[in-house]
């Protein structure tokens, strides 16, 4: 991207964060709540940061030198128990593409590539349909892949691999059927979530009569098979734990546990009953429904709900902008916006961050990135942005670690910015991480984190 620098800046702005120097330590440790560390997941005492891909001057300059790869897409990074990272970039002929580093992480050496691979570009064929336009995908930890991808003159399709090799397929497109005269899906897919054995969670369009879509649903399908899918909720049915009613499904995150968090818009079922805001409030109206799939949807919990839903027996109150992530032991993490400018970030329902107090490094929280938990059970990753610059921190609940600060140096280089958070696979079971890092010669690079 020729404005990545812009994009950047804008990143930290839109969040509430600056991107000033560092002047901290990357080793701060603090405890919040009784009991300290006892019955927690020990925290990894530090991290060893390895860049595996440098993109500089609009060419790779480590690592992929086979890609035809200018550019890194900001955020779009993520990783699997198969040593695979996917991550978006574009060509020198500006198209976005998909691409894919098969890693070695023999022991005693630094992670390197192995090897390095295009998934798909656009224009290319895939599936039998012509991809001119890509969204975002997921990955799990058998590294099966899937994306949704577009077509001009065409509706949306949702295309995967299964396993860590072989052929895209198509999964899903519109009008297909649903199982049991259920109806149709709807011309739009739009989004979904890929969890243990190739188990889809999918929000989409979808009819019930020849009529034009009419509603949005949260469809769980079993080992990616339309076949077998089943509908948990939609548009205009009762929020959990509440008297409202959802209007629109969000972003989803299914853990490979078989938990599921849905960020969906609500309202009142009685107008009437929406309660007076205080200034500064937001005038959304959001929820967080927490679920399992061997469970039925009237049994799910309400995580945060929006005061709008004046009589929810959510576990807070406040509005959800950001990614809910839940994790392979079923622990869920998210973010709430008690007001405009006070966010809380909740792992296993406790404090963990929030916006006024400080990191572990001792500096004043501004803003904070949504937490990745998909790796390490009992162990959430996050990025802040404090009036010192930027931290990678872990938190088990109750202890919590700064891993990188702005400032540090990965490689004898100067990190200068980096973005964690944007994607929920970005740790995977062994407490690696992939992080996108930006040094201050101004190579941005695909850096793995591995436990020392």
């Amino acid at each position: 991207m020729a404005n990545r620098r812009d994009f950047l800046r804008l990143l930290g702005a839109g969040l509430g964060g600056t991107l000033l120097s560092s002047c901290g330590s990357s080793s701060g440790t603090a405890k919040v709540g009784p009991g300290g560390g006892s019955g927690t997941t020990p925290l990894p005492n530090a991290l060893h940061f390895t860049p595996v891909l440098d993109v500089a001057n609009g060419r790779v300059t480590r690592g992929g030198r086979n890609l035809d790869l200018s550019d890194l897409t900001p955020g779009a990074v993520m990783m699997n128990d198969q040593n695979q990272i996917i991550f978006y970039g574009t060509g020198s002929g500006g198209n976005l593409g998909i691409h894919q580093l098969t890693m070695d992480y023999g022991r005693g050496r630094a992670p390197s590539v192995a090897d390095s691979q295009t998934l798909l570009r656009q224009g290319d064929t895939v599936a039998g349909r012509s991809v001119d336009l890509i969204y975002p995908g997921d990955t799990n930890s058998s590294g099966s892949f899937g994306v949704i991808i577009g077509s001009d003159g065409q509706t949306p399709a949702l295309i995967m691999r299964n396993g860590p090799t072989g052929a895209f397929e198509r999964i899903l497109e519109a009008m297909m059927d649903l199982p049991g005269g259920q109806g149709f899906f709807g011309g739009s897919i739009d989004t979904f979530s890929l969890g243990a054995n190739d188990d889809i969670l999918l929000v989409a369009r979808y009819s019930q009569t020849d009529q034009p879509a009419s509603a949005q649903g949260a469809f769980l399908m079993p080992g990616a098979s339309v076949d077998n899918s089943q509908i948990l909720t939609s548009s205009g049915q009762p929020a959990p734990q509440s008297d409202g009613v959802i209007d629109s499904i969000g972003l989803v995150d299914l853990g490979e546990g078989g938990a599921y968090v849905l960020m969906v818009n609500t309202s009142p079922a009685n107008p009437a009953r929406r309660p007076a805001r205080a200034p500064g409030e937001s005038r959304c109206n959001t929820a967080v429904i927490y679920g399992h799939v061997r469970q039925a949807f009237s049994r799910s919990r309400l995580l945060t709900a929006s005061p709008v839903l004046g009589a929810s027996r959510a576990a807070s109150t406040g509005e959800s902008y950001l990614a809910a992530r839940v994790g392979k032991d079923d622990s869920a993490m998210r973010v709430v916006h008690v007001t405009e400018e006070h966010l809380v970030m909740y792992f296993r329902d406790q404090v963990i961050a929030e916006t006024g107090g400080l990191s572990p490094s001792g500096h004043v929280i501004r803003s904070i990135t949504p937490g990745v938990v998909n790796g390490p059970a009992g162990l959430c990753y996050y990025q802040l942005f404090t009036d010192e610059g930027l931290e990678l921190c872990v938190s088990n609940g109750v202890e919590h670690r700064t891993l990188l600060s702005r400032g540090d140096k990965i490689d004898g280089k100067v990190v200068n910015t980096f973005i964690f958070g944007f994607h929920p696979e970005q740790v995977d079971s062994q407490g690696r991480c992939v992080i996108q890092v930006e040094f201050t010669d101004g190579t941005m690079s695909i850096v793995v984190a591995f436990p020392a």
